[in-house]
């Protein structure tokens, strides 16, 4: 296992079998200072659409990207944005204001 300090790939080389990617990923109209862990921007998406377009040149043949989404943002129009993926649902977790999705990311061949 490799562990990296970077700005999503700028320090990364070479390809790997398996990525996770604790992103920041809730919506938030207004930042607050020290929300960098899970401001998402004001759809939630703005470090994922930094992330992913890039990651495929990262992952090695039929290697996999694991990463969580929430309820809270529309999964459905980053699945449609990102057609070159293919999102798995792999388990949900239901809090008191939102739930929580796991999914495994393939590049779609």
């Amino acid at each position: 296992m490799n562990l990296y300090l970077s700005d999503l790939f700028q320090a990364v080389r070479g390809k790997y079998d398996t990525i996770l990617f604790n992103l920041p990923y809730l919506p938030v109209s207004d930042s607050i200072e020290g929300s960098g862990a899970w401001d998402g921007g004001i759809d939630g998406f703005a470090v994922t659409r930094r992330f992913l377009p890039s990651a495929p040149d990262h992952l090695a043949a039929g290697g996999s990207i694991y990463m969580i989404l929430s309820d809270l943002t529309d999964i459905d129009s980053l699945m449609r944005e990102f057609q070159n993926l293919d999102f798995t649902l792999l388990g949900s977790e239901n809090f008191e204001s939102e739930t929580i999705h796991a999914y495994e990311l393939k590049i779609r061949r």
